[in-house]
């Protein structure tokens, strides 16, 4: 307000000077009639001419004052988005060499000898040899209690057979996993790049676990039979039976599924941790399993010339 009458004052005292210059003797050949309405509407012209040029200059710097923050807003917006590229670029090498490391460690957990295959896969076929070493007494406990236990001991086999060709299908997963982010800055701050690599790691040496937990039990039930210690042959035959291993066609199927491409891989993974959860705490108990018991089955193992003892085989469950 004070600004604006300033400029009024200002437009009257420019056109009084003006008028007494160009005409001197203006205020005494008028009247105040005439002279009064002349000054204050010369004074609102020139008034409006300074306020709009003032008003002008006052929009001219505004605009310029935004460009410039605007462009230093830009500049910094760029710089921002250059370290966090850097910093993504960073971040990326340092996942990659952590990602290295872990799969270092599985290969020499799980490949020894690192020939790119898994170690428990390039074990011979002591079960499937165990069960000819001992057919005949099998059949004729078969016969003695009328069951078909060549034909079981087959199916337990073949599970076996198939956990291994799935355990080799996911530690070659493990071993091409690659490292994904997300498109979004917001979301790759969110994202945990070894998060689903680490729970496949967690799930594969779990589901290593349950291979060794199943071979342990499935020797000690031949041995068991062979030996007529019904008591450690019953318990982990009921245990097998409920587990629908000597039935079940879930390991084909997680065979198929895992080599389909379009298969949803965290959710198998997910489904093969519940089946691997349920077969632990169903048979995860050594207790029956005597001193004697493993005698025999060392036994067992040196009638077939294998290098297996149960002392190895413990070491992979415990």
């Amino acid at each position: 307000m004070k600004k604006h009458i300033f400029i009024f004052i200002l437009s009257l005292i420019i056109v009084w000077g003006n008028i007494l210059y160009l005409n001197p003797n203006f205020f005494n050949e008028y009247g105040a009639n005439v002279w009064v309405p002349t000054i204050v509407i010369c004074s609102l012209f020139l008034y409006a001419a300074i306020s709009g040029y003032l008003r002008g200059m006052n929009q001219r710097k505004q605009l310029d004052f935004e460009k410039k923050k605007q462009k230093e807003e830009e500049i910094k917006r760029k710089k921002r988005i250059q370290e966090q590229e850097a910093e993504h670029k960073l971040s990326i090498k340092r996942d990659k060499i952590s990602l290295n490391k872990k799969k270092d460690k599985i290969l020499s957990k799980f490949d020894k000898d690192n020939n790119g295959k898994l170690d428990l896969i390039e074990v011979k076929n002591d079960f499937n040899k165990l069960l000819m070493q001992n057919e005949k007494i099998i059949v004729d406990k078969g016969k003695e209690y009328n069951q078909n236990y060549i034909q079981q001991f087959i199916k337990v086999d073949n599970y076996l057979k198939d956990s291994r060709k799935n355990l080799t299908i996911i530690f070659k997963r493990i071993m091409e996993y690659e490292l994904t982010y997300p498109e979004s800055t917001y979301k790759r701050l969110l994202n945990d790049p070894l998060g689903d690599f680490n729970k496949h790691i967690k799930i594969f040496e779990n589901q290593v676990y349950t291979y060794n937990l199943i071979l342990f039990n499935s020797f000690h039930l031949v041995s068991a039979l062979v030996d007529d210690n019904q008591i450690l042959f019953y318990n982990i035959y009921e245990k097998f039976d409920k587990l629908n291993i000597f039935n079940s066609n879930w390991e084909n199927q997680v065979n198929d599924k895992l080599t389909d491409v379009n298969c949803n891989l965290e959710k198998l993974m997910s489904e093969i941790e519940e089946v691997g959860d349920r077969i632990v705490s169903a048979i995860d108990d050594l207790s029956l399993t005597t001193e004697l018991s493993n005698t025999s089955l060392n036994n067992q193992f040196r009638g077939i010339g294998s290098a297996l003892t149960t002392k190895k085989l413990l070491q992979n469950i415990k």
